[in-house]
């Protein structure tokens, strides 16, 4: 499982594009629980915006692309910083589950 380094927000919906790629030893299907987490300081003050969905995936033996949309439960993504956790959900008894935490970069497109 590889998480892109770097991903945008949308300036519109101010939602978080999570992408990456996946790749299995056979043909397996599964969920991936993705997961962003962004700590912001403001002032003396830190506090957390995060996001999280899931998304169904055909995994082969070449690397399968994944992608998702993601709306922060509160607060809004900045510019910096920010951590991906994915983590394989619903797996056949041949995979063995995954969760991977990967440091990403957050930038805001252009409209």
């Amino acid at each position: 499982m590889r998480t892109n380094a770097s991903l945008s927000v949308d300036p519109s919906t101010g939602w978080v594009m999570a992408a990456g790629s996946v790749k299995c030893s056979r043909d397996e299907t599964f969920d991936l629980a993705i997961e962003v987490k962004q700590e912001q300081r403001v002032g003396r003050v830190t506090g957390v915006v995060q996001a999280a969905g899931k998304l169904a995936v055909n995994c082969t033996t070449t690397a399968q692309p994944w992608g998702i949309a993601l709306a922060p439960s509160s607060g809004v993504f900045a510019n910096g910083s920010a951590v991906v956790k994915t983590q394989t959900e619903n797996t056949p008894p041949s995979v063995t589950p995954t969760t991977v935490s990967t440091p990403v970069k957050l930038y805001w497109g252009h409209k």
